[in-house]
This record gives C-alpha cells, structure tokens and sequence, in this order.
C-alpha cells in the first residue's frame, strides 16, 4: 500500500539568500517571522519533520492535485512561524507554523475543487498538538469570503446579522500546525461540540434563513485533520526548539 507523507526540512541557517522575507513591526513577546523559500537547499537542511496525509479524505486527495498544479507555475512557498513563550511555563515555546502554497498565475478551472460532504463531515473543533490541518482561514481570504461573513464567527461571537449565506471553499494546499504546550491535551475527532449544535437548536430559524441546518454537512466549524504528526512529539517539539527555519517542503510517496 503507497502512503503519502509531508516532510518539512529544518535548519538554523537564517541568512540563507534562498529566503525572501516579509516584515512585521518588532513585538517584544513574540517571535514571528514570515518568509518565501524562493530556492529549496538540502545542504543546510539539519533535521526533518514528518507527517502521514489522511488518504481516505477527499480533500487530501484534491489538495495533493492542486499543489501539484501550483508548483508548476510561479508560486509562493510561503512560511510562516510565530514563536511564544508559554505562560504558565515560561521556559517553554509554543509554536504555530503555517505553510501555503500560493499560486501567481490563476488556477486553471479543472483545479478549483471544494470539500466534498464526506470532508466537512470529519471537521472538528478539536486541535491535537502537532497534527497538520487544512488552513480554512485561507481559504476564506483566497475566495474573497469576509471572516465576519462566516459561521465559525457567528458562533464565536453569537452573532448572526452579518452571516452570509453558504458559499463553497476551493481547496487550497494551506497547512497550519500548532506545537502548543497545554494542560489539556486530548487526541480526539470528535463531529461537532455539544456547546455547537445548543447554539444551532437556540438560533435554528435565523440559520435556516441564511441555509444552515444541523442536517447539512457544511453547517460545521472547525478545522480539518489532514496528517498525523510522525514520531514522539515531544521528539518533534524539541526540533523546532533548535532549528528556527523550515528550508524544504516536500510530498513524498512511501511503498510499503
């Protein structure tokens, strides 16, 4: 059976000229950093990060055609890490990283693909440390879909006057993953929050003017698990404790 991982390269070169940088005003509690990989370099590469794709989702599989569509064409690599210091333990760093793939050139039609039922049906609240989520938030931005418009901000705000009705995602190869030190760590796909369906059942008629009911598969929030973290994780954390770049980003068949 062929399996699919994502491999991140890892180093702590941070001059390297195959890097492109963004910019951010200086914030003394944050390290956050913002970067094109304009050119992949495996000889400064230190260390690697690997994660399994889930296969059995759709999304993944469309994910993977876009990207390979993407990476054909001018393209962005983009990275982006932001480093915190945890609060509790301030000896300790949490990580969130976000890598996109962004197409410069449009996407021919045949690649504009969306989440199919089966995909919004394994959507989750839940956030397991280390495990790579489709960025649904970019998606949002790239189909021009206001964050204020959406249900995941009504339901976080409890406010439904700017909701728009449904309007289908393209998928997108944009991944984010969160490396978050937290005294409730769970490993879990649950569907929907008790707290999520209430909220839907208290506001059932002003949803069901704008098309969401609890009957319809993309009347969820959440996120996406689309690869599970490879090796121990406190393994990978302490990677990414010492290396501050991600140089190399890779989809690789595995033959068992």
């Amino acid at each position: 059976m062929t399996k699919i991982n994502f491999v991140i390269g890892l180093t702590d070169v941070e001059d390297y000229d195959g890097f492109v940088y963004d910019t951010f005003p200086n914030e003394d509690n944050i390290d956050r950093v913002s970067y094109n990989i304009q050119r992949a370099d495996t000889s400064i590469e230190k260390d690697s990060i690997v994660w399994e794709l889930d296969l059995t989702l759709d999304a993944t599989k469309n994910i993977i055609k876009v990207w390979e569509h993407i990476i054909r064409r001018p393209h962005l690599a983009m990275i982006h890490r932001v480093a915190t210091k945890n609060v509790l333990a301030p000896t300790y760093t949490n990580y969130n990283l976000n890598i996109h793939f962004t197409n410069l050139i449009p996407i021919l039609s045949d690649y504009k693909l969306t989440p199919t039922n089966s995909d919004y049906e394994k959507f989750t609240q839940k956030n397991n440390f280390g495990d790579m989520y489709l960025d649904v938030f970019s998606l949002y931005q790239a189909s021009n879909i206001h964050w204020q418009t959406t249900l995941e901000y009504a339901y976080a705000h409890n406010l439904i006057d700017k909701l728009d009705v449904h309007n289908p995602l393209n998928i997108l190869p944009g991944f984010m993953f969160n490396f978050e030190l937290n005294p409730n760590q769970f490993n879990t796909t649950a569907r929907r929050d008790p707290r999520f369906v209430e909220w839907i059942n208290e506001n059932k008629d002003a949803l069901a003017e704008k098309g969401y009911t609890l009957d319809d598969p993309y009347c969820t929030v959440g996120r996406l698990c689309i690869g599970k973290l490879i090796g121990d994780p406190w393994d990978e954390y302490q990677k990414l404790q010492k290396y501050s770049r991600i140089c190399r980003t890779s989809i690789v068949k595995v033959e068992e």
